[in-house]
């Protein structure tokens, strides 16, 4: 419960596939994504769960995975 309150996985998990470039020969990875979906029109404001939310993506980033908050007009 502790945990839960700090840090919320998003709505959707997903691989991207990713070709990797010359210097690592050309061959595909898959890469970790995370977006978490908010209605149209929504604003972050760093209150309730979306403390967590951002705090689940920003350490996505950081190892390198592609994360971020969504309201619909993501397109990977």
């Amino acid at each position: 419960a502790k945990l839960n309150e700090r840090i919320k996985s998003s709505d959707l998990i997903l691989a991207i596939p990713r070709v990797i470039r010359q210097e690592d020969v050309g061959t595909t990875i898959a890469q970790f994504g995370s977006v978490e979906t908010k209605r149209p029109g929504w604003v972050f404001t760093g209150k309730g769960q979306e403390a967590g939310q951002a705090a689940w993506l920003a350490l996505i980033t950081k190892i390198g995975g592609f994360a971020c908050f969504s309201t619909g007009d993501l397109e990977l």
